[in-house]
């Protein structure tokens, strides 16, 4: 009893590692010459984005950046509350709140959904294995920046993009199939 009370003192502090590592982190930006990094959060969450189809749907609509990313936000944190309520597998929660996540931000790169990449493994989807494959599409923007000096997201490449995976979604929702599958139940592929 004393040595397993021993052990477990001793190893007390291993939780503390990462989050030492990433106070460290942060405190190298803490504040940086272009304002520190709380500026530097609130700027990116206000202005910048690309790729997120959310975010571009609903930019005409509300006529400000500002505005989109908050519509953005707001939406993926109703989505969080949602998920966190379901009674679902963790695995299922997971699953969602990074598929939100993807739904939902402003900035949607291709290496962002890598995640997704890696639950597909212990929860599959085809809208969302199609979305992986065709979100490497956006990788265009970057190529022609490079070669006209212009960053321009253009949306008939969102479309692209997002088309596939919208009506495989829809077609999915429609079957029942896409719906979060309840714990312990074996999901048809």
């Amino acid at each position: 009893m004393l040595l397993a009370k021993g052990l477990s003192v001793k190893r007390a502090w291993l939780p503390g590692i990462p989050i030492v590592l990433l106070a460290a982190g942060y405190l190298c930006y803490w504040q940086h010459s272009s304002g520190g990094l709380f500026e530097s959060v609130a700027l990116f969450n206000s202005s910048f984005a690309f790729n997120g189809l959310f975010y571009s749907v609903m930019r005409p609509f509300l006529n400000s950046s500002a505005a989109a990313h908050l519509a953005s936000s707001v939406f993926f944190a109703c989505c969080l509350v949602w998920i966190f309520l379901l009674k679902r597998s963790m695995l299922e929660k997971v699953f969602l709140s990074f598929f939100c996540f993807a739904l939902l931000s402003p900035v949607v790169h291709p290496w962002y959904l890598t995640w997704l990449a890696a639950l597909l493994v212990l929860r599959w989807s085809v809208p969302v294995f199609t979305l992986l494959g065709f979100s490497n599409l956006s990788n265009l923007v970057v190529y022609w920046h490079r070669a006209t000096g212009n960053w321009e997201n253009r949306s008939w490449l969102m479309g692209l993009e997002y088309l596939p995976f919208l009506c495989l979604l829809l077609w999915e929702l429609s079957r029942g199939r896409f719906s979060p599958a309840p714990s312990g139940a074996v999901s048809e592929r």
